[in-house]
């Protein structure tokens, strides 16, 4: 009889393990599927708060206003990740408390830089006389300049291009939407040109540099989305 008994309570206690087993197997599932679940969640959000950045920096006015709102929301979504704080933290604080202005506004932008660079094209680093103002003034109004990188190519010798070279070649690529190859162009202007010009690649750097965080957080967003699905 005691034989019987010890043989069941061991029958008994090997069914047990076994359910148990099989329970902490379905708590494991549910536990993985809910951490699932929560970072598609969490990706889902950020991905959203990125959107928001990103409408906000394309849709900016003239005016630029600041991004601490919308930034605030990135750094909530991402709940304390790493790689998000430090590249929140890499963006210029101008672009946090002031804002950017959008790339057509940087556009319009250009061409009034433009007109003020080929009137003072011939005045250098020192300054000039008033008749070197005048003449440079006159200078601008019978020079035509013009690139088509398919008759000249596109690339540029920056140590012999002159302001309206680097004029002409800015502004086909700003029209083509490579503002970053405008930037770099303008960036090589030399003497009075340059002074003109500096508002100007302040801004056009700042919105860069805004728009490639937004572009690298929402690119980060994506992939934590397919990670959660894989």
């Amino acid at each position: 009889m005691a034989q019987k008994l010890n043989a069941e309570k061991s029958s008994f206690e090997t069914q047990l393990r076994g359910a148990l087993a099989h329970l902490r197997g379905v708590e494991a599932v549910v536990e993985g599927r809910a951490d699932i679940e929560k970072q598609n969640r969490q990706s889902q959000k950020l991905w959203a708060a990125c959107q928001c950045l990103t409408t906000a920096i394309d849709k900016s006015a003239d005016q630029p206003r600041p991004l601490l709102a919308q930034l605030t929301a990135i750094h909530e979504a991402a709940a304390g990740d790493p790689l998000v704080s430090q590249v929140l933290k890499s963006l210029p604080e101008e672009a946090v408390t002031r804002g950017v202005i959008n790339e057509e506004n940087v556009r319009r932008r250009f061409y009034k830089v433009r007109r003020w660079c080929r009137r003072v094209a011939m005045i250098g680093e020192n300054g000039a006389s008033p008749w070197t103002h005048l003449l440079s003034y006159f200078q601008s109004f019978f020079i035509f300049d013009s690139f088509d990188p398919r008759k000249e190519g596109e690339l540029v010798d920056v140590e012999n291009a002159n302001t309206f070279d680097l004029l002409a070649r800015a502004d086909y690529y700003l029209r083509h939407g490579d503002l970053e190859l405008a930037t770099r162009l303008v960036n090589q202007l030399r003497g009075e040109p340059r002074n003109v010009a500096r508002d100007w690649l302040l801004e056009a750097r700042l919105l860069l540099e805004t728009r490639q965080t937004a572009n690298l957080l929402t690119a980060y967003a994506a992939v934590l989305g397919t990670a959660g699905v894989d």
